[in-house]
């Protein structure tokens, strides 16, 4: 689909640069938005609205979960808004309507709400070191963040697997 996730994190750093260059004394504060996951021929198909399933499907929870992974990672960023919050035939849905009128949570939606509920105060600088056996375009399988509570009692650690196997992850907190 769109730009691996990398790029985008790249984006964002050299924002950070910029703003800081121009206001060294001020701190920046970004809110990112529109970084829903984009499908293939989405750019180069006038008419892509066979592909608007693909942006909000399991792939796409994936993308959102990784890009909100690394944006925990920035401390300058604030928030993130996803996707749409609409339950109509329209491309990123965070719902999906029903044929007989009602509606239920899409995929997308799932993965916003895990990374949610377990979302702690502090982030913790988290290194990851991943393989790319998956040939993700971004260049690794796994993407990972730890986070604690105030007091550091408890621990919370998101992760997203771009591979199509499992990966096992190794933790270590100093």
């Amino acid at each position: 689909g769109g730009q691996p996730v990398p790029s985008r994190v790249r984006a964002i750093c050299e924002a950070v640069a910029d703003a800081r260059n121009v206001a060294p004394e001020r701190n920046p504060a970004i809110w990112l938005t529109e970084h829903a996951r984009v499908p293939p021929n989405a750019w180069v198909d006038p008419n892509w609205k066979n592909s608007w399933p693909r942006t909000g499907d399991l792939e796409a929870a994936i993308g959102v979960a990784d890009m909100v992974i690394a944006a925990a990672q920035i401390p300058e960023v604030q928030g993130t808004f996803v996707h749409a919050l609409h339950g109509t035939d329209g491309p990123w849905p965070l719902f999906h309507r029903e044929k007989g009128g009602g509606m239920h949570p899409g995929a997308v939606y799932w993965a916003l709400r895990i990374l949610r509920d377990s979302m702690l105060e502090d982030v913790l600088p988290t290194s990851t070191n991943s393989s790319n056996d998956s040939r993700y375009e971004g260049g690794y399988d796994l993407r990972t963040v730890v986070m604690a509570d105030v007091e550091h009692r408890k621990y919370s650690i998101w992760a997203v697997n771009r591979s199509g196997q499992s990966v096992t992850a190794h933790l270590g907190i100093p």
